[in-house]
């Protein structure tokens, strides 16, 4: 909370969200009718009263990014002890897989993602009310959220393990065969919209070379496939486990989207985090799930492995990792007056993501 809240000049999306709350009035205009921003801006309205209940009480974005932290740490690390047997595990996994993107990049889907992670237990529980309130929650930080609520019908079912193979073959198909279908459903799709947000950000998708670009095949496809594999042969093992089958459906649609979507990368990217936090809950399962602490030993040894190699470009290479390394804190910067080079780097590392995408 403290890393993601207090950071200064650092993540990705620092330039365009400061950009936001100085844009938005304070509440108190909003209420008596002296705004315009808050209203224009194509952005979800939770999000947007937000930041114009906090520029009321203290104009400075810092105290917007630790409400958000707090946040997200809150629902996220209160809500492991909950699902997995190892939450200190988890802890690790998430740090690795989706700390970078969600608190310190895209923190108005890290508060949705954080909402619907509390409210999977919900599915299990077969409250289809509560699941919609949160559902409705998180979609005013986020809109992407709303395609998640179709799943209550679907990932609480327990699916045969021929089934599962079967569908992930599928999947490989449709991602090796270069089968587009996602790119026309989202063009006809617009014809069908009449919110000026929602078709804002479909155009988007469609359009900027950024975000239109293809995946490719890369050391996180092997990845992938070999969690799928891991999480099959350990499937009898690891199903006593009360949420086990849960997240594991969850992460079928992560692999579905993964795969199946790979058109859009990036809306395929925003997509997959609702899911990949299964991850965080199915990996310590399967440590959880050895009794030689021999087993359990290699099987942690793969988890940090795993972990480690999914976050090491943010950590560790420039230029892209020129966002987050050096990690400035804002006590620091404000108290010493120290020089920040945050923003330099900070276009640098779009820079350069800009690049990579349209390779």
């Amino acid at each position: 909370m403290l890393t993601a809240g207090l950071r200064y000049e650092t993540g990705g999306d620092w330039t365009s969200y400061t950009s936001i709350f100085e844009s938005i009035e304070p509440i108190d205009e909003v209420l008596t009718g002296q705004a315009t921003a808050i209203d224009t801006l194509p952005i979800e309205i939770g999000y947007k009263y937000l930041n114009s209940i906090v520029r009321f009480f203290y104009d400075n974005v810092q105290l917007l990014f630790f409400i958000v932290a707090a946040c997200i740490s809150i629902l996220i690390f209160k809500t492991f002890p909950i699902y997995a047997p190892l939450p200190q595990l988890s802890v690790t996994v998430y740090f690795g897989i989706l700390f970078f993107s969600l608190d310190m990049i895209a923190i108005r889907q890290g508060m949705a993602v954080a909402v619907l992670f509390y409210a999977y237990r919900f599915i299990e529980e077969r409250d289809w009310k509560k699941f919609l309130t949160a559902i409705v929650l998180a979609s005013l930080f986020h809109l992407s959220a709303l395609l998640v609520f179709p799943l209550y019908f679907l990932v609480y079912r327990r699916f045969s393990t021929r089934f599962l193979c079967f569908s992930f073959l599928i999947f490989l198909a449709v991602f090796f065969l270069r089968f587009n279908w996602l790119t026309e459903l989202f063009q006809w799709s617009l014809n069908l919209i009449s919110g000026p947000d929602l078709a804002h950000k479909i155009t988007t998708y469609l359009t900027r070379d950024a975000y239109a670009a293809q995946r490719g095949i890369t050391f996180g496809l092997l990845i992938n496939i070999g969690i799928f594999i891991i999480l099959i042969l350990s499937r009898k093992t690891m199903d006593k486990y009360h949420y086990f089958n849960l997240f594991l459906n969850l992460f079928m649609c992560y692999l579905f989207v993964y795969f199946c979507m790979f058109e859009l990368v990036e809306l395929s990217n925003r997509l997959k985090y609702y899911f990949m936090i299964s991850l965080a809950i199915l990996l310590p399962i399967w440590v959880y799930s050895y009794r030689d602490k021999a087993n359990r030993l290699i099987s942690y040894a793969f988890v940090c492995w795993f972990s480690f190699m999914y976050c090491r470009a943010p950590l560790l290479e420039l230029p892209i990792s020129a966002a987050f390394n050096p990690y400035q804190n804002y006590i620091i910067y404000s108290l010493t007056g120290k020089k920040s080079t945050g923003y330099e780097r900070l276009m640098k590392s779009d820079e350069e993501f800009r690049k990579a995408r349209e390779q």
